[in-house]
């Protein structure tokens, strides 16, 4: 790997494939390439490759599910069906394996696989130790900005630096998350003239809600377990349940970063939020209306007969925002059902992964190339699909790679 200062070898000059994009697909694919001869040539306007890589999981990087994977309740994309014929070409056990046979296991936790030892870091340095490995097929530029591409007899990559040409190109630019890690977009800048295809719009995605409720956020710094259902124009789309994390800005939290992918910034979005899931509405009504009369209960004031139930300072944002109006039935109805106005998300910088990217409709999903272009292949987050949290998106990116790598050497021969 060197820098884009340094002195270019012959060999950097026409490789069989380029990539643009040293992120997570993009290492993959080259391994899978370089290993079946392929020469491969893979450009990072970053210092280094793999940056993103160390924010997956706050660096314990879930590599993948462990759970039955639904591609219509745990992906979302415009043609969703692709998405199905994409990730039936591979399985977790694949990528599980790809890393075991290299030297680095897994653990089951709870619903996905983590490396037994050293996580983020740990998977993005075997990562390097395999192109090291593999640097007779494989070189790596850092620091390269990529001013534009054309297909010719073969594909023309300018840069600063000078020029590039190869037999086919990979486009891993991913999308327009975690900027400051190289996934900022500019790979949908490329996407024009002879290279052009259609971008689903993007949006952040697996991000925080802000919302307009200055009651529940003095309420920031509360933990709790909650059900959460997204409305969005009155219906209802997705309901998640997990950790709800009151901020100074809004929601945050698992379940409400899985909601975000259904999130739409041209239309009214509303959450209900359950504070009390595991009860029945009536059953804690009756309940709490029986414990009033007992002398345990008796003579306690309204903010302490819920002590235990719900966080005080969560007691507190229901008694306030219902006023003269509270009592028990009130109270609990709306600890069953607080609705808060979803006024935006945290945006790119906060945000996982992009929603929106090329259709999948203009792609070969059995082998990533364009249907508008030959030799010109797509892997990743480039690509209009994302999906939950839990290790969904870096089994979709894996997969991508695997099936481009795949594409490309039969392209080539």
């Amino acid at each position: 790997m060197r820098n884009s200062d340094s002195e270019r070898g012959e060999d950097d000059l026409s490789p069989d494939c380029c990539i643009i994009g040293g992120g997570f697909s993009g290492v993959v694919a080259a391994i899978f390439l370089a290993e079946r001869g392929t020469s491969v040539l893979i450009l990072e306007h970053k210092e280094a490759p793999l940056k993103k890589l160390l924010m997956t999981g706050n660096g314990e990087c879930n590599i993948a599910p462990a759970r039955d994977i639904s591609v219509e309740n745990c992906y979302v994309s415009k043609n969703i069906e692709k998405v199905s014929e994409i990730l039936s070409e591979t399985c977790v056990d694949d990528l599980i394996c790809f890393f075991a046979e290299r030297g680095m296991p897994f653990r089951k936790v709870r619903d996905g696989y983590y490396p037994r030892g050293g996580g983020a870091a740990a998977v993005k340095k075997l990562l390097m130790l395999e192109c090291e490995r593999l640097k007779g097929n494989i070189s790596i530029i850092t620091g390269v900005g990529v001013r534009n591409i054309e297909k010719k007899d073969s594909f023309i990559i300018e840069t600063k630096e000078g020029d590039y040409s190869s037999k086919t190109l990979l486009l891993a630019t991913g999308g327009c998350s975690y900027k400051n890690t190289g996934s900022d977009g500019s790979g949908f800048l490329y996407l024009k003239d002879g290279l052009f295809h259609s971008i689903a719009k993007q949006l952040p995605a697996l991000t925080a809600f802000t919302a307009d409720d200055n009651a529940l956020t003095a309420a920031k710094g509360v933990r709790t377990a909650a059900a959460v259902t997204l409305f969005v124009d009155g219906e209802p789309v997705r309901k998640e349940e997990g950790e709800l994390q009151i901020t100074d800005y809004g929601v945050s939290g698992i379940c409400i970063f899985d909601l975000s992918l259904y999130y739409d910034d041209k239309r009214r979005c509303i959450l209900s939020i359950d504070l009390l899931p595991e009860y029945g509405r009536d059953e804690l009504i009756k309940s709490y209306k029986k414990l009033t009369e007992t002398p345990y209960m008796r003579g306690r004031s309204f903010e302490e007969l819920f002590t235990g139930l719900l966080s005080p300072k969560l007691s507190d944002v229901i008694i306030k925002r219902l006023g003269d109006r509270c009592d028990i039935n009130s109270f609990i109805s709306l600890a069953k059902d607080y609705r808060l106005n979803i006024t935006g998300t945290k945006g790119f910088d906060h945000a996982q992964v992009t929603r929106g990217g090329i259709l999948l409709s203009e792609i070969n999903t059995q082998n990533m190339m364009s249907k508008r272009l030959k030799g010109l292949f797509f892997a990743g987050e480039m690509t209009d699909c994302a999906g939950i949290c839990g290790g969904y998106n870096l089994l979709y990116a894996f997969t991508t790679a695997r099936i481009a790598a795949m594409g490309i050497e039969k392209c080539l021969h």
